[in-house]
């Protein structure tokens, strides 16, 4: 099975039902995913298997209010900006097979090569599902605050050593 990591297309991404198994998500994604990519407000990367989507990653940029993020920023008098992963999700027969992980180490190398052109600290995620907490955190995700869904990955975490004990996950 190849996994190959696509940019928004919208043909490619109406060639079949998706489906996550997450109600939510995919409502997102067939009722708003595309205007949300035409209208700039995420970037959205497919990963697509035999053809067929098998999941999609939307990001966008923000803010954090330094309290949210605690820890380090917890004092900082101004919002971190932040790259946010709005969106992850991967097509239920795919769950398990490296369809996540490719995506989110798509994302990291995109980040690595914007992040020394656009003024962001970090990126965060939001583990809507308590689950997906031990996930994110094999990619070097760190919990805002206890019990938090929030979850943060600093930037100048993103190359070198993080990006070889990603590869290995």
């Amino acid at each position: 099975m190849t996994i190959q990591i696509a940019a928004w297309d919208r043909p490619l991404a109406r060639t079949g039902p998706f489906s996550c198994g997450e109600p939510a998500l995919d409502r997102w994604w067939r009722e708003q995913a595309g205007q949300a990519e035409r209208r700039g407000s995420v970037r959205i990367r497919l990963a697509v298997i035999d053809g067929r989507v098998a999941g999609f990653c939307a990001v966008t940029v923000g803010a954090h209010d330094p309290g949210a993020l605690g820890g380090r920023w917890r004092k900082r008098p101004a919002p971190v900006p932040v790259v946010i992963i709005a969106r992850l999700a991967v097509a239920s027969p795919r769950q398990g097979s490296g369809v996540g992980t490719a995506l989110l180490l798509d994302t990291f190398r995109r980040l690595d090569v914007v992040a020394g052109d656009l003024g962001f600290e970090a990126t965060t995620v939001t583990a809507k599902d308590p689950g997906l907490v031990p996930y994110y955190s094999r990619f070097g995700f760190q919990p805002s605050h206890e019990h938090d869904p929030l979850l943060y990955l600093r930037v100048k975490d993103l190359p070198g050593a993080g990006r070889d004990r990603w590869q290995r996950a």
